[in-house]
Parts: structure tokens; sequence; C-alpha cells
């Protein structure tokens, strides 16, 4: 109901004068960044990335999936933002990339239940997809890659 929510109210700011007022005063550019005035913002992507996950995997595998999301993504933009010196296809650094490859590796072997090999390669595929800029939110896709992957490795 949460993921209903947050798609409706990101519809509507687009349609609302009011409302989309509002967001351009106060949030443009400090809560939202500039790229989110015109599409969805990040926070709408996570949602319907976490319901999907619970939706469509086995709990463990959903749990990883949004641990490495919530973990690795943010441990990612912030060593990218604070150390990162060596840019990766314009946006990103490979610092950050190396960050969320090493977290995201170490929720795959910490968390009980989680096969070792799907895991690695879930943790790998997400750091890439994390990297690339495919122009789709990497809060929806990140999680989709590492548990599709794991949940359907693990089915082999």
């Amino acid at each position: 109901m949460l993921c209903v929510f947050f798609i409706f109210f990101d519809i509507v700011r687009h349609h609302n004068r009011t409302i989309r007022g509002i967001y351009e005063r106060y949030l443009i550019g400090t809560v939202i960044r500039e790229k989110e005035q015109y599409r969805f913002v990040g926070s709408t992507y996570f949602m319907v990335g976490t319901c999907l996950c619970i939706w469509l995997f086995d709990k463990a595998i959903a749990i990883v999936s949004l641990l490495v999301l919530i973990v690795s993504d943010t441990l990612a933009a912030l060593v990218g933002s604070a150390i990162g010196r060596i840019p990766l296809f314009g946006v990103k650094t490979v610092e950050g990339s190396m960050a969320f490859l090493l977290s995201a590796v170490l929720i795959v072997f910490l968390y009980p239940g989680i096969p070792l090999l799907p895991g690695l390669a879930g943790a790998f595929l997400a750091t890439l997809v994390e990297s690339l800029p495919l122009g789709v939110d990497d809060n929806l896709l990140i999680p989709l890659v590492i548990g599709l992957t794991i949940q359907g490795l693990n089915l082999l």
C-alpha cells in the first residue's frame, strides 16, 4: 500500500501545480536531485524495488538484496564522493564501485542461507549495474539484479 502511495504522489506532483511548486521551492536541490525534478524520485524507485523483492524472492534473498541496496549503494556514494579520484563512466568512481563490491560481498558472505557462488555472482552484477550509466534508477535495478541472480542460479 505504501508503494502505491509513493507512485501516486510522485505522479500527482508532476500534474498538480501547487504540489509541484512546493517541491521546486523546498525540495529540489536539497532533498531531491535536480535530475529528479521531471521524473520519479529515488525514494519511489526504492519503494517499488523493495516491494518487488518482497513479492518475488525468498525471504533471505529479499533481505540480502535490500541490504545490498541500502548499505552498499550508500557506501559507494559516500566513498566515491569523499575519496573517489578515478572516474568511471563519467559519473561514478572506481573507489565508490569497489566499496560497493566489497560491502556487497561481505553481506552475501555473512548472511545465513545465501549460497556463496550465486551470492558472489549477484554482488558482482549488482556492482556492474550500480556503476554503469543505464538510464534506469539503481534503487530499482540493484535489488532486482542481485535477487534474480541469486534466486536464478540457486535454482540450477
